[in-house]
């Protein structure tokens, strides 16, 4: 065998072993990276998990809160916010594949400030006086399916508060059909019309108008956390013509600039009732209420738009 033979044999001998060698480096460094990869991925799946149970918890209570304010009922007579397993099915539609059940569900009524009047749903409850809530709270239960990780189960908590709506009265004016007047007769060419007592005028009935004012004031959600709080507006109806307080006016208004909604009120005897918001952050500071209209069979209404800024309560 000659020189160069031999070099040739040493040089595929060395190629040969470097080979090896890096392969086996290779399957090393799969291994030291494997188990981080592997954390990585659970880690990843874990957390959508725990973001799915909270979302699916909190829309749910959402929803039953919505389904228990809204008027009417259910079909059978029942009005939304007396409807117990309707409210309940409305959270259990949504979080079903959470595992939220009846248990899971907890339904209070307060009286708009926080204070609770009826610790749970009851089909032949009656609720005192109006702007009272429905509160849902929903539990959920998170634990990890994967046993890498030291995290021990822990329920997720939701409740969601919302003005129960009882009825929407709708009022109008009621408007009298003219009756058409008989035809005249046309006087022929030869005959001369008599002179006849000029018809005296007749005085257009006045309508008497209505005039509203409105009164705003503020309070905190929890007084202990003052995290939220709540605008009120009192809003009072009187006869123009004599100040006396008027009865059964629809009062039509909005809320807006850092708190949305609309609705109507119909006022008592005193002439008067009141609408309250939703909770509100404590970084917003006010809201602005106004009167858009206001009915009532015999008046009218005529003085426009009404707005108050109600501030947030003092710390």
């Amino acid at each position: 065998m000659s020189l160069r033979d031999n070099n040739q044999n040493i040089r595929l001998r060395k190629f040969g072993m470097r080979s090896r060698s890096e392969g086996a480096q290779g399957m090393v460094e799969f291994a030291l990276t494997l188990p981080l990869l592997l954390l990585l991925v659970f880690g990843i799946m874990e957390f959508g998990r725990l973001l799915f149970i909270y979302s699916a918890t909190f829309t749910a209570s959402r929803e039953a809160a919505r389904y228990g304010s809204a008027a009417g009922d259910n079909g059978t007579g029942i009005p939304h916010y007396k409807d117990c397993q309707g409210i309940m099915d409305a959270a259990i539609n949504v979080g079903s594949l959470t595992g939220i059940q009846s248990a899971s569900i907890q339904i209070q009524y307060d009286d708009g400030a926080g204070n609770l009047v009826q610790a749970n749903c009851d089909l032949n409850m009656n609720l005192p006086g109006e702007g009272n809530r429905i509160k849902v709270t929903v539990y959920g239960n998170y634990a990890p399916i994967i046993p890498l990780f030291s995290i021990n189960p822990y329920q997720i908590e939701s409740t969601s508060r919302r003005t129960i709506i009882k009825d929407i009265a709708v009022a109008g004016m009621y408007l009298d059909t003219p009756t058409p007047a008989p035809p005249t007769s046309t006087p022929g060419p030869g005959d001369t019309p008599e002179p006849g007592d000029t018809p005296e005028p007749t005085n257009t009935p006045e309508v008497a108008e209505i005039g509203i004012s409105v009164v705003g004031s503020s309070f905190w959600q929890n007084p202990n956390s003052k995290q939220q709080w709540i605008g009120k507006a009192e809003i009072a109806a009187i006869d123009k013509s004599n100040g006396s307080a008027l009865q059964n006016v629809q009062v039509s208004w909005n809320w807006s600039d850092g708190y949305n909604g609309t609705g109507s009120c119909i006022t008592g005897s005193d002439g008067k009732c009141t609408t309250e918001t939703g909770n509100i952050q404590k970084s917003i500071g006010s809201v602005t209420f106004s009167v858009t209209g206001a009915t009532l069979s015999g008046y009218m209404y005529t003085d426009g738009p009404q707005s108050v800024v109600i501030e947030k309560p003092a710390d």
